[in-house]
């Protein structure tokens, strides 16, 4: 079985861990920030988390912060007043440290936050990140510290990792955390920052609309494709639809946290219904994949018919996410762009909408 990066290790942690470059913009995030701010990994990274959590406090406290974390080189335990995504307000203490290199210059901050029950083992902890911080020896029983806080569940149990994926024969802690979790999330994101570049120049110059254009007709020729059972001539006209309109709308376009494959997947998708519906088309033909097949081999029901009449139970929520995932072949991540939910929102949805068809087989 293949072993588990650090980065997708952490992603199993009740603790949740960003890393910033020195102008605050996110470069790392671990999964469980998403619980604990309401926003999604993607709306975070590339963000400040001014932009989005933070920010509300008064001036003076900021300057406290920077002249710590950045003219000090000194880490940062301070009480702040968060807003969720929801709009709800909460009190929290944020834990920053500085990452250095090898010569004691800061690459990175980090914002350690482990998995506290309130607000007097939040206390408890700042006073041993400061202790343990107070050498800004960042070796790797450092991090060990670190990683182990982040282990931890409200209860006290931890969630066990192998030790052996951290810090092993890195020169430095910014080379660490630059190798093991920020260019990996780069990797992550390549498309996204590769398209916000095409697009800038694209809305300088229109002319340069086409590098977008070679870039996705292919991708979304054939998603029209697969799903019109070759009618090439239709796919072709469908496909130069989603570009007229994508060229119609590129003055006002903005990124967000998707990348502008998913945001043009949006344009096919609504095409593709209309034209359905122009058709009078109630339902569109599906693929099954293995998952969906095994739905119908535990029944009596054989054929799409039977299917789709398992769907009709769905609300339109599930229905449509189950389709996205089982007939348009859409990874989770990319779902969750289309409807508006977070990534972990989606797979839930799968989860237990899988659970409810199975059980209307039995």
């Amino acid at each position: 079985m293949k072993s588990l990066s650090l980065k997708d290790t952490l992603d199993h942690l009740p603790g949740s861990l960003f890393i910033t470059d020195r102008e605050s913009r996110v470069l790392y995030a671990s999964a469980a920030l998403e619980q604990r701010t309401g926003f999604s990994v993607a709306e975070i990274v590339g963000k400040k988390p001014g932009q989005l959590w933070g920010g509300k406090m008064e001036k003076t406290f900021y300057r406290e912060l920077w002249q710590t974390i950045g003219t000090e080189r000194r880490a940062f335990v301070g009480l702040v007043n968060n807003r969720k995504k929801s709009g709800a307000r909460r009190d929290e203490h944020i834990f920053i440290v500085p990452i250095c290199n090898r010569l004691g210059e800061t690459e990175y901050f980090a914002e350690i936050h482990p998995d506290l029950a309130g607000r007097t083992a939040e206390e408890a902890f700042g006073r041993e990140f400061l202790r343990r911080t107070e050498t800004m020896i960042q070796d790797r029983d450092f991090f060990t510290w670190i990683i182990e806080s982040l282990q931890k569940k409200k209860d006290g149990t931890l969630v066990r990792l192998d030790q052996s994926l951290w810090y092993g024969g890195f020169h430095d802690a910014a080379q660490f955390f630059r190798e093991t979790l920020v260019t990996p999330m780069e990797q992550v994101f390549a498309r996204r920052k590769d398209d916000a570049l095409l697009i800038t120049h694209a809305q300088e110059n229109p002319e340069k609309f086409a590098a977008l254009y070679q870039k996705y007709v292919v991708s979304i020729g054939a998603y029209f494709s697969r799903r019109l059972h070759g009618d090439s001539a239709v796919a072709e006209d469908l496909t130069q639809e989603v570009f007229v309109r994508a060229f119609r709308y590129l003055p006002g376009f903005r990124m967000t946290n998707a990348s502008y494959y998913t945001y043009l997947l949006r344009l096919a998708h609504n095409i593709l219904v209309n034209h359905f519906r122009t058709l009078h088309r109630q339902v569109m033909s599906y693929q099954h994949d293995g998952e969906m097949e095994n739905f119908v081999a535990k029944s009596d029901h054989s054929g799409e018919d039977d299917m789709v009449t398992l769907l009709k139970t769905l609300g339109e929520k599930e229905k449509a996410i189950m389709l996205l995932k089982y007939r348009d072949g859409l990874k989770a991540k990319e779902i969750a762009a289309l409807v508006g939910k977070s990534e972990n929102a989606v797979k839930l949805i799968l989860s237990r909408t899988r659970k409810r068809l199975k059980k209307n087989l039995q």
